[in-house]
């Protein structure tokens, strides 16, 4: 049996892993229980088995790692210099946590969805300020002293803006690290892309990561209709609430149905206060 994640369930006020201890006790030559989990479980199941730590990789072990997720060779030469790079913003975010592996995985694989695909450039108007437009030829030098064409500024400050996102205090300096480790020349902020333009991108690409949009005064719902980024048409929001009724098992259930049933017809989903849902979501799609 294998559980992943299975310190979610730990959190659980009913205890459900306790059913895991006759197991554990009991268990038969040719049966096991593999549990895998970001934080520790608690004594009465960890002296039950025996416990591997797997320490933070290192930014060999990254480079490693994004090597098996690529397909471009001239990619490969620069996933050191993507691994010290994020090395650094992880170890200098302000915010404990709140970017990690998966923010650099995500931005490998869009930085090579993007060299296997024909280059996109930012027009004049989608970008902020001034709107400049941002050539998508521009190429430096990699520090082995190797010219690679492949990778430009205009991939290299989509896959970061899109997956870095969140905290735009903070934009510049990340932007900053990740091209300075790679020795692309830096755009001006004026010719970024506008936060709208990065939401239709990723909204446009089936296998982008699912979006979580941060605003004041939960104007995202309302601004998402109103700037015409999704349509009442094609779009199902999902409501959730505190009343008892609405945190039954049950009810939960029909909802994530109505999220399956989505999927399958391509609708886009939007869930609004819907924190009794994501755990399932979890088990259901693999992803958080």
């Amino acid at each position: 049996m294998l559980l992943d994640e299975v310190g979610l369930a730990e959190q659980s006020p009913h205890l459900p892993l306790k059913v895991l201890h006759k197991l554990l006790d009991e268990a038969g030559d040719n049966e096991s229980v593999v549990g895998i989990s970001n934080w520790t479980l608690d004594p009465a199941k960890m002296n039950r088995a025996v416990h591997l730590y797997r320490p933070a990789p290192t930014v060999e072990d990254l480079a490693l790692t994004a090597e098996g997720m690529v397909k471009s060779a001239n990619l490969k030469g620069y996933l050191g210099a993507l691994a010290k790079a994020y090395s650094a913003v992880y170890h200098a975010q302000s915010h404990a946590d709140f970017w990690g592996l998966r923010e650099y995985y995500s931005t490998v694989r869009a930085i090579n969805a993007a060299i296997n695909q024909p280059s996109t450039t930012f027009h004049e108007g989608e970008g902020g300020g001034t709107g400049q437009a941002m050539a998508s030829s521009l190429s430096a030098k990699h520090p082995d002293g190797n010219l690679a064409s492949a990778l430009d500024a205009s991939m290299l400050l989509n896959a970061v803006l899109r997956n870095f996102g969140g905290r735009p205090a903070e934009m510049e300096a990340i932007v900053s690290v990740f091209f300075d480790e790679l020795r692309l020349p830096l755009p001006s902020v004026a010719s970024w892309p506008w936060a709208e333009t990065l939401v239709r991108a990723n909204l446009r690409e089936p296998s982008a990561r699912h979006l979580m949009l941060l605003t004041k005064n939960n104007g995202a719902l309302p601004l998402v209709f109103d700037r015409g980024t999704l349509s009442h048409h094609t779009t199902e929001v999902i409501f959730g609430s505190d009343f008892p009724l609405d945190q039954t098992d049950l009810q939960i259930v029909l909802d994530i149905q109505r999220v399956k049933l989505c999927m399958a017809a391509g609708t886009t989903v939007v869930l609004v206060h819907c924190e009794s849902l994501y755990e399932s979501l979890y088990g259901m799609t693999g992803l958080r």
